[in-house]
């Protein structure tokens, strides 16, 4: 029997979002009646969220990727989707159909899909095998909010309600909720430097997963890996299985590995080019997952050598949304048109998404971990006429009494 060879790798990922307001005159915890509502045309299926979720999955994949081409990436789209559809079930007007646009929701009710999906899911908690997905909202104490969005997020949503009364036992709490979540591979994903004064809520979404190969490999020395800027000497592991899947497709070649106990499996697709990474993934990944549906094992044996890794985004910077800005969504984070109405009767806007993830891949099997954060501040009270200053300016000092100009210059870049 001739044995396919294929090389292989895996990702992981965790997002936050922050949110940031100013605060009314409303005493709490605590919620308010009622709320704006949304009249949904229909109820969304399970195979239609599905397949919403991982269209965005590669559109923000293909986002990233502008800034990670030839470089070890790990993100957990899914992640950021499920924290984005908390921030959804709050929007409103301009801000729900930017949102409703990139995530496909347009004039849907995605809650009872998301439960249905949750349900077919392998859910686990196991030591051995695990699928563990959470959600959770924070709000701040003197911050009022809709007791319907409350009951959506919960129902729905199965999102944790909790408080807090000042920005920073915010961060440690989310921090340490995440944690437990992740089983401490994604910490501290809410830093103090993306933490505001008028923080007003912070929603998250986290994912963790672990599981054991249903063929373990055996370590095989180290060994030549071909990367795009040169050859390189890596750690390999080899194994020969009988229930993998296999593909030889025009461009690549594809292996479908399964995990012990679970529905879940790892699906490797090495392209002939390297670069069609970039330029080629969505049809190579369309091809593939058509492919394993039919035929999700290989008639014979199947050698696979590849090597150990492990891959974190997020160490440096977390902030993943100019990514969400590529994709259309605006509003959201402008104080000025941000519309989170059904959320609550104050003006609020989404200041920062934070994402982490982490992949690791070995001999026994794989974990994974990833954490999306939003988080949310206080819009400033509109006056009469209102002006952001968020283009480059030119500025005076200037004595009123005298008329002299004591200084002058220009901002071009605020940052520098």
């Amino acid at each position: 029997m001739r044995w396919p060879y294929i090389g292989l790798a895996a990702v992981a990922v965790g997002i936050a979002i922050v949110l940031g307001v100013i605060l009314p005159s409303f005493t709490g915890p605590g919620y308010i009646e009622g709320g704006p509502a949304v009249a949904y045309a229909r109820e969304l299926t399970k195979p239609e969220l599905v397949a919403r979720i991982n269209n965005f999955t590669l559109n923000f994949y293909g986002e990233v990727l502008k800034d990670y081409a030839g470089r070890n990436l790990v993100l957990s789209p899914f992640s950021i989707y499920i924290a984005l559809t908390l921030l959804y079930e709050g929007a409103g007007g301009e801000t729900l159909e930017e949102l409703g646009n990139a995530m496909m929701l347009h004039d849907v009710n995605a809650c009872k899909a998301y439960g249905e999906l949750l349900s077919a899911l392998p859910i686990s908690s196991d030591n051995d095998t695990a699928l563990m997905i959470a959600n959770g909202v924070w709000f701040r104490q003197d911050f009022p909010v809709w007791d319907g969005y409350v009951k959506r997020v919960r129902e729905c949503y199965g999102a944790e309600v909790r408080y807090f009364s000042d920005p920073f036992t915010a961060a440690e709490d989310v921090n340490t909720w995440v944690s437990e979540k992740t089983r401490g591979l994604i910490k501290k994903l809410v830093t103090p430097n993306y933490l505001d004064r008028e923080l007003a809520a912070i929603l998250v979404s986290a994912i963790y997963f672990k599981a054991e190969w249903v063929t373990r490999f055996r370590t095989a020395g180290t060994t030549v890996f071909h990367a795009p800027t040169g050859n390189v000497r890596a750690h390999y592991m080899v194994a020969v299985w009988d229930t993998a899947g296999y593909y030889d497709g025009k461009w690549y070649k594809a292996v479908m590995l399964p995990y012990k106990n679970t529905s879940i499996a790892m699906v490797i697709i090495m392209p002939n080019d390297p670069s069609w990474l970039t330029t080629r993934y969505r049809e190579m990944i369309t091809e593939a997952l058509n492919h394993f549906r039919e035929e999700p094992v290989y008639n014979g044996t199947v050698m696979v050598m590849m090597p150990k890794f492990e891959i974190r985004f997020g160490e440096d910077s977390p902030e993943i949304s100019q990514y969400l800005h590529a994709m259309g969504i605006h509003d959201a984070f402008d104080p000025e048109r941000a519309d989170f109405s059904r959320m609550s009767p104050r003006r609020v806007w989404v200041q920062h998404v934070l994402h982490k993830a982490v992949i690791k891949v070995y001999e026994n099997g794989t974990e994974a971990a990833a954490s999306t954060a939003v988080t949310m501040v206080l819009s400033a009270e509109l006056g009469d006429v209102n002006i952001v200053i968020n283009k480059p300016f030119l500025y005076m000092l200037w004595d009123r009494d005298s008329g002299a100009i004591l200084f002058i210059g220009q901002l071009i870049n605020p940052t520098e």
